[in-house]
């Protein structure tokens, strides 16, 4: 749990793995994002496949509902 998310899930009356299922719900791929996830988005901007990719933003969170 990072201490932002472990506070939020607190604020909201809920304990840490609660708060990580019921945000999955929210998200298409029923899970929450883990840290290979954003790994695998800065390797392809810094590989070759990306080598004519300029100003570009990604949003690596599994397409949230809301």
């Amino acid at each position: 749990a990072t201490e932002m998310t472990a506070q939020t899930a607190a604020r909201v009356g809920m304990g840490f793995e609660e708060f990580q299922a019921a945000a999955a719900t929210q998200i298409p791929v029923q899970r929450v994002g883990r840290p290979d996830d954003i790994a695998n988005a800065i390797a392809f901007f810094t590989g070759e496949a990306a080598g004519f990719v300029s100003g570009q933003v990604m949003y690596v969170a599994g397409g949230p509902l809301n």
